[in-house]
């Protein structure tokens, strides 16, 4: 008995914490800095709107011969956002947490990118 009821307190304070931070959209124009492992890096701008718990918008990324002008999916849950981020025949994935109001961090692993393919790297934006 007592297992089932931490397991039920644990849900119910996840799900109350999602609702809290997904008040706040992410709608908006966001900038930032990328940077690559390999050392390549600049700047990224996203534009986002957000329908419930579903993101979309538009990315770009300077310096990148891969992402230059793309097209940004996702979703969030809590403070946790994965969009997927594609241009023609790239596709990169970026996994980013909200960690202030206003301010996005996380990583992005190019999947299937041609020339850029296995890339990986960090993203920080603010808004």
């Amino acid at each position: 008995g007592f297992f089932l009821m931490m397991a039920a307190c644990g849900g119910s304070n996840t799900s109350g914490g999602n609702t809290s931070s997904t008040s706040s959209s992410l709608a908006g124009n966001w900038t930032g800095t990328w940077r690559s492992n390999s050392g390549q890096g600049g700047t990224v701008t996203m534009a986002m709107t957000q329908n419930g718990n579903a993101l979309s918008g538009t990315a770009s990324m300077t310096s990148s011969t891969c992402l230059e002008n793309a097209k940004l999916d996702g979703t969030i849950s809590g403070d946790d956002v994965m969009s997927d981020v594609t241009s023609g025949d790239t596709k990169a994935t970026v996994h980013m947490t909200v960690t202030a109001p206003g301010q996005i961090d996380g990583t992005y692993d190019a999947v299937s990118a041609g020339i850029c393919s296995g890339d990986t790297g960090i993203v920080d934006v603010t808004r």
